[in-house]
C-alpha cells in the first residue's frame, strides 16, 4: 500500500471513511428516527413542501432542522478551513468536529431530543461535505451523491463516445464515492436487527478509525 505513504493517499482514505459513515448515518436516521435523511437531498425539499402544504408542523420542523443544520455546518466549516497550517492538527480538529457529535449522540441516545439529534447530525453532514472531499486531485460529494452521478454520466460519455481515456479517473473516483455512500447505507440496513443503540455503537467505532490515519499526516506535501 505505497499510496498510504503519502498525504494524498491518507486524505483519500479519510474521505472514503467519511463517505461510508455518512451513508450509514443517513440510513440509521431514516430507519430508526424520522424516515428522512440528515444530508439534504431533493427528496427532503419535496417533503418540506408536502408537509407545509398539509399543515404537518412537526414534520416541517424536522425538515427545517435538517436544512438549517446542514447550512450552518457548511458555513461554520468554511470559516475555519485553511486557517490551520499544520496538517495533522487541522485533521484532528476537523475530524473531531465531525466525530464528537456522533459520540455524544450515542452517550445520550436515550435522553436526547429528536430535534437536537437531527440538527447535530445535519450540522456534521454539512461540515463533512466541506472538510472531506479530496480523492487525489478530484473533489467528490461525500453525502450529496446526486452531484456525483452527473460527473459519472459526463465522464462515461467522454470515455465511450469521445474516446477520452483520461476521463477514466473521474469516472472511477466518483463511482467509488457513490458506491461507498450506498454501501454504508446497505451495511446499516443489514445490521438493523441489532437495534438502534448497537448500530449507533458500530457507527462510533468505525468513526474512530480515521484518527489512526491522521497520526501519519505530515507537512511535507
Amino acid at each position: 500500500m505505497n499510496w498510504l505513504q503519502s498525504n494524498r493517499g491518507r486524505i483519500a482514505l479519510i474521505t472514503c471513511f467519511s463517505t461510508f459513515i455518512l451513508g450509514y448515518m443517513n440510513a440509521h436516521v431514516a430507519l430508526f428516527d424520522v424516515g428522512a435523511f440528515v444530508s439534504p437531498q431533493t427528496g427532503n425539499l419535496i417533503n418540506m413542501a408536502i408537509r407545509l402544504g398539509r399543515g404537518d408542523i412537526g414534520g416541517l420542523i424536522i425538515t427545517l432542522l435538517i436544512f438549517g443544520g446542514f447550512f450552518i455546518g457548511c458555513y461554520f466549516s468554511t470559516t475555519i478551513m485553511g486557517t490551520i497550517k499544520d496538517k495533522k492538527k487541522e485533521f484532528f480538529i476537523q475530524w473531531s468536529i465531525f466525530y464528537i457529535p456522533i459520540l455524544l449522540n450515542l452517550i445520550f441516545i436515550h435522553v436526547i431530543h429528536i430535534w437536537l439529534l437531527i440538527f447535530s447530525l445535519s450540522f456534521i453532514s454539512g461540515a463533512a461535505l466541506c472538510f472531506f472531499r479530496k480523492i487525489g486531485d478530484i473533489e467528490i460529494n461525500n453525502n450529496i451523491v446526486t452531484g456525483n452521478m452527473r460527473f459519472i454520466g459526463n465522464a462515461l460519455f467522454d470515455m465511450t463516445v469521445r474516446k477520452n481515456k483520461a476521463k477514466r479517473v473521474i469516472f472511477w473516483t466518483y463511482g467509488v464515492a457513490t458506491f461507498l455512500f450506498f454501501f454504508g447505507a446497505l451495511v446499516m440496513t443489514l445490521l438493523y436487527g441489532l437495534g438502534r443503540e448497537s448500530t449507533f455503537l458500530v457507527l462510533v467505532l468505525i468513526g474512530a478509525v480515521p484518527y489512526l490515519i491522521g497520526f501519519r499526516l505530515t507537512n511535507d506535501e
